[in-house]
This record gives structure tokens, C-alpha cells and sequence, in this order.
């Protein structure tokens, strides 16, 4: 019995300690964006507030893999492609309203980020003018530079460590007590889960607030199958050529719309 109890007591820490390398992390995701002049020039109250945006992401982990996914909003806060053909908006606000859409689609719960932290393999989810793409390698990115920094995210204590991507200033804050090499969207490969990231100082901003750290929600750690897999420079490329061809479009409804109200002026004189 004496024996029995000794083993049980070893072993407490060491389930406990498993338990903690699971669990799901809330985020605050806000990012601020400068409208180009000729769109704020413009500006309706369908896109106020359009310059920053500000909402819930989540995280669900455990040792072996990881799901990032934006939370769903309502129904009716939601922006689809098919409002500007069923009349939602007014013609005046049809390129004001699209901006928006473009800004607010990624709230969908169709973008996804999954790791298999054993592998070291990712896989990107999103959704394009209505179609499903998979991005099977992570954009590029620099190598992370670690520090003495340190501060308390959510009750735990973290390191700070810091990179360049391209042009962009990355500065992330990872736990230890939490040994999941992961984080919020593509962001990952600390010694430790990613309770924080900032990019070029609060352009892009991921903050956790809540940490369910323990429960199991491996059931939802799911890699996404569904969509075309390319490479994020195929799926860049895809979306600069559509984007052109909507300006384009966009440039020749205005161009018959000012001819045809030319016209009319001449046929009224």
C-alpha cells in the first residue's frame, strides 16, 4: 500500500504537468489600416470605424498539434460577396461596402492556421471569392531573436522575442510554462506558446485574455481537407490578378456611367 501511495504521489506532477500542455487560448485581435485618400475622401457610415478592427480569435492545442480560428460574427454583422447583387447597399456605397467586406472576411470561421508540431508541417485555410484554398508552407519569415524581457500575460510569466519579416517588426511574448511551440495565426516556433504578439508597434495586435489551460479539445483540432492547395506566393498571385480585374471593371462602370451622365446633360441643353 505504502508502495501504491509513493507511485500515485510520483506520479501527480507529472499528469498534471500533461494536462497543462492542453487547452485553448482566447485572443484580442485588433489591426488598424489607413483607407487609401480617394476611399476616405468618400468615407459613408458604412465604414466607420473601418480603419481598426477589433476581435476574438482562438487557439486550441496540445502537444502534438494546434488550430487557430477566428470567431464567427453574428449573422447580421457579417459582409458576404452576394450583397452587392441582392441590393443591400446603395451604388454609392458599393466600393465603401467592398472595402469593408475585404477587411472583415477573415472574421469567417473559414480561415483556419493548423500545425502538426510533430511534423513541423502547417496548413493555411481561406477563402477567396467564395473558393477554398490551402496554403501548405507558412510565408516566409526571420529568425527569431530571443531576450531578457520579460512580463505576465493572463497570469503567466513570459519571455519576449523578436524578428523581421520582410518589412514588417514582429515582436512576440511566448510561456514556458506552457511548452507548445505555436500561437496566434502563423505565428509559432518559440520555446514556448505565444500568449502576445505586436507588429510594427500595434499595427497588428494579438493579445491573450483568456487561458482555459487543462481541458481537451483535441476532438477540434482538426486539419482543414476542403480547397486547392497552393503556395502562399501561387495564392498571392492569384489574388493581385482578381483584384486587378475587379479595378478594372470597376474603372469601366465609372467610365459609362460619366459618359452616359455627359450625354444626358447635352440632351437636356
Amino acid at each position: 500500500m505504502k508502495k501504491l501511495l509513493t507511485l500515485l504521489l510520483i506520479a501527480a506532477p507529472i499528469i498534471t504537468a500533461a494536462q497543462e500542455w492542453q487547452g485553448k487560448i482566447t485572443y484580442n485581435r485588433k489591426q488598424q489600416r489607413e483607407l487609401p485618400k480617394e476611399v476616405a475622401a468618400r468615407q459613408t457610415k458604412v465604414v466607420e470605424g473601418i480603419t481598426e478592427t477589433n476581435m476574438d480569435v482562438e487557439l486550441m492545442f496540445n502537444k502534438t498539434k494546434s488550430l487557430y480560428r477566428a470567431r464567427p460574427l453574428p449573422e447580421d454583422q457579417r459582409y458576404h460577396e452576394g450583397d452587392f447583387e441582392s441590393g443591400r447597399f446603395s451604388s454609392s456605397e458599393l466600393q465603401n461596402a467592398e472595402l469593408l467586406i475585404m477587411k472583415t472576411r477573415h472574421v469567417d470561421n473559414h480561415h483556419k492556421v493548423y500545425r502538426d508540431l510533430e511534423k513541423q508541417d502547417i496548413i493555411i485555410k481561406k477563402v477567396f471569392r467564395k473558393k477554398d484554398f490551402l496554403l501548405t508552407a507558412a510565408p516566409k519569415s526571420g529568425k527569431w531573436k530571443l531576450t531578457n524581457e520579460k512580463k505576465e500575460i493572463t497570469g503567466f510569466k513570459c519571455n519576449k522575442a523578436t524578428r523581421i519579416d520582410g518589412d514588417q517588426i514582429v515582436e512576440a511574448w511566448y510561456t514556458t510554462k506552457i511548452p507548445v511551440s505555436s500561437g496566434p495565426s502563423v505565428y509559432g516556433d518559440l520555446p514556448g506558446l505565444i500568449l502576445e504578439v505586436n507588429i510594427d508597434n500595434g499595427k497588428l495586435l494579438y493579445v491573450a485574455k483568456i487561458a482555459e489551460v487543462g481541458p481537451d479539445f483535441s476532438s477540434d483540432i482538426r486539419a482543414p481537407s476542403k480547397g486547392k492547395k497552393v503556395t502562399s506566393e501561387q495564392f498571392d498571385k492569384i489574388v493581385n490578378i482578381k483584384n486587378a480585374e475587379l479595378k478594372e471593371m470597376r474603372r469601366r462602370d465609372r467610365d459609362n456611367e460619366e459618359r452616359e451622365s455627359d450625354e444626358g446633360e447635352r440632351r437636356e441643353h
